[in-house]
């Protein structure tokens, strides 16, 4: 039998500051230790809505804009922490230990079954505002291949504020 469709994990995302574009923090900032959380949904009927919300194949809000879950509950759940770069993608390297359920292998290569993926920033550095941007990615049977939809590309920035003041801008690339 031939083994199930699946996608090498290149799900990846870069903290970077909205005021420069580039992964260097302002001031005493840090952009190392930003947490995403990433959330799988197994099957292909979940999408995002224009509001920031998840929902499933019926239309039913599985996941509020403010990040809480009504009903289906993902299938698992990975946190990463971004290093000094602002860098983090879903490998062992980059999952904090304790708050990840282990990656699906396959000949020893982290994939992603099909299904849904969802990214949210969960932990912002000091200095910089936790963003609300919701991200979706979809892994789907595309015949003889994987087709893979959505934000494969997580470019998450924040305004430096320091003090706590101002505001922040985010960009999906």
């Amino acid at each position: 039998s031939e083994p199930p469709l699946n996608d090498p994990t290149g799900l990846l995302v870069q903290k970077v500051d909205a005021d420069t574009g580039e992964p260097v923090a302002q001031g005493g900032g840090s952009l190392e230790g930003t947490e995403y959380t990433y959330w799988f949904f197994a099957g292909d009927n979940y999408s995002k809505t224009d509001e920031g919300t998840i929902v499933n194949g019926d239309g039913d809000v599985v996941m509020d804009a403010d990040g809480s879950f009504e009903g289906d509950q993902p299938d698992r759940t990975w946190v990463v922490a971004t290093d000094s770069y602002g860098y983090a993608d879903l490998s062992d390297q980059y999952l904090v230990a304790g708050e990840s359920d282990d990656l699906y292998y396959v000949d020893g290569i982290a994939t992603l079954p099909l299904g849904t993926v969802v990214v949210r920033e969960t932990d912002a550095p000091d200095g910089y505002r936790l963003s609300d941007d919701v991200y979706a990615m979809q892994i789907a049977d595309g015949g003889d291949s994987v087709a893979v939809t959505g934000d494969v590309v997580v470019i998450d920035g924040n305004r430096y504020i320091g003090d706590g003041s101002g505001n922040q801008n985010d960009e999906v690339m």
